[in-house]
């Protein structure tokens, strides 16, 4: 019934304990593919030995891509390889609860109109996180706003721990975009688009790790460019997204985070070199979404540039960046 999805790079330390943690489910119909992205590390031979010596009903598969091409394209891969009725993203420095699986069968089968299954979120103590959702997040959402409310306001927006019918994933061509970072956010947004019902699942499922010297948590100067660089990518997207298709304030509220949070990376950054990319993309993004500059905008626009941008890793200064442009888009 269910294809887990497992990209692998570079993972040595955690790819033994996520493999556990699928053989360790109560629900065995499962087919596991883990998708090589040529990592430097023996995570590889360590997951070769692992499939040797296990001996269950799990269908092990492998795949192996020619070269590096990033967690999108390696979740792509699997995929395109799943066969199974139902998807779900496992990340390998993670792991599954032992009833994450048939928790969340169970849920789909008790609301059969749901595109996806979403279940709750763990710290590695098994404790309930910053990233879970609450009593108030109901077990069922339908209805264009509110799922636009709860994918993308309420909940954090993550590939993992969902399980997802594979037909609509596929007819929607919902693919990851690959080569940014915070593919995760992007993948969401477009998903939302397409989403009719969901449900979510309280009880905790997946035990997410933080791992330190990762490209979303490392101050490199290549690591933060990219990220940046990626946050300015999916700003277009989801601008030229709302230009065709309309908004909502959770849509629009999602990009205005996006966009803001290029000016903390940026802060970050201290790079002269890209305020000014920056700048010139936020006059152009404000020309076009507007159509007239005004001195108050010129001024706003202004406000994002050195030094008095310095304080955008204040509360107080984004939320206001942030409240300007929702209104404006």
């Amino acid at each position: 019934m269910v294809s887990i999805v497992v990209p692998v790079y570079n993972v040595t330390n955690y790819i033994e304990r996520c493999l556990t943690s699928i053989c360790a489910q109560t629900y065995q119909d499962l087919e596991c593919i883990l998708v090589d992205d040529k990592g430097t590390d023996d995570s590889m031979q360590k997951i070769t030995r692992f499939i040797q010596s296990y001996n269950g009903t799990i269908c092990f598969k492998i795949v192996v891509h020619s070269q590096n091409k990033g967690l999108s394209c390696a979740r792509n891969t699997g995929l395109k390889n799943a066969t199974r009725k139902y998807v779900y993203f496992l990340d390998s420095d993670d792991s599954i609860t032992p009833d994450c699986i048939e928790q969340l069968l169970n849920l789909m089968r008790q609301y059969p109109e749901a595109d996806f299954v979403q279940g709750n979120i763990l710290d590695e103590d098994s404790c309930y996180c910053k990233y879970s959702f609450h009593e108030n997040v109901p077990e069922f959402v339908e209805g264009k706003e509110q799922i636009s409310k709860y994918m993308l306001d309420v909940v954090t927006s993550s590939a993992w721990n969902r399980l997802l019918k594979r037909n609509f994933i596929i007819q929607n061509n919902l693919y990851f975009k690959e080569r940014i970072a915070h593919e995760d956010m992007h993948w969401v947004y477009f998903l939302s688009q397409k989403v009719k019902a969901v449900a979510y699942c309280h009880k905790g499922t997946y035990l997410y790790s933080i791992v330190d010297g990762s490209i979303m948590t490392s101050k490199n100067k290549s690591s933060m460019i990219h990220r940046y660089s990626s946050r300015l990518s999916a700003s277009a997207d989801y601008m030229h997204d709302m230009k065709l298709n309309g908004s909502d304030i959770y849509r629009r509220r999602y990009a205005c985070v996006n966009l803001t949070s290029c000016v903390v990376e940026l802060m970050n950054l201290c790079s002269l070199k890209h305020w000014l990319l920056f700048w010139k993309y936020i006059l152009g993004l404000s020309f076009s979404l507007i159509g007239k500059f005004t001195l108050i905008r010129f001024l706003f626009a202004l406000s994002l540039m050195p030094p008095i941008c310095f304080f955008a890793g204040h509360r107080a200064f984004k939320w206001r960046i942030q409240k300007y442009l929702i209104n404006k888009i």
